[in-house]
């Protein structure tokens, strides 16, 4: 199941989203959204980072910040395969064989996601 909540931020500009995730055996996983982070700026250095194309980029971005595959699919007006046959190659050039190590490994290594 999934389930977002806002958090209150003390500045008073829009809430952080935060989404849990359950993974199995009674494991959640927790995510903190920004909603006003630029998202173009975190696709552009993962291209940098990982030789990704822009749609690469723009794919792995939209994760980081909470999408599933078939909603970060739906925003950029793709079909599910081909996000699929995009995130197969968003783990070849980050050297990752999942979805939540590939968001992982980008999340540590750009600043911001």
């Amino acid at each position: 199941y999934r389930r977002m909540l806002a958090a209150r931020r003390p500045s008073h500009r829009a809430p952080y989203g935060v989404a849990a995730d359950h993974i199995g055996s009674g494991l959640v996983a927790l995510r903190l959204i920004d909603p006003e982070f630029e998202m173009p700026r975190a696709a552009k250095r993962m291209m940098t980072l990982w030789g990704l194309t822009e749609a690469e980029g723009d794919l792995l971005s939209a994760l980081c910040h909470g999408h599933t595959l078939p909603q970060a699919a739906a925003r950029r007006g793709i079909s599910e395969g081909t996000a699929r046959n995009q995130l197969k190659q968003i783990y070849l050039k980050t050297e990752t064989t999942t979805q939540s190590t590939a968001v992982a490994k980008a999340m540590r290594y750009v600043a911001n996601v």
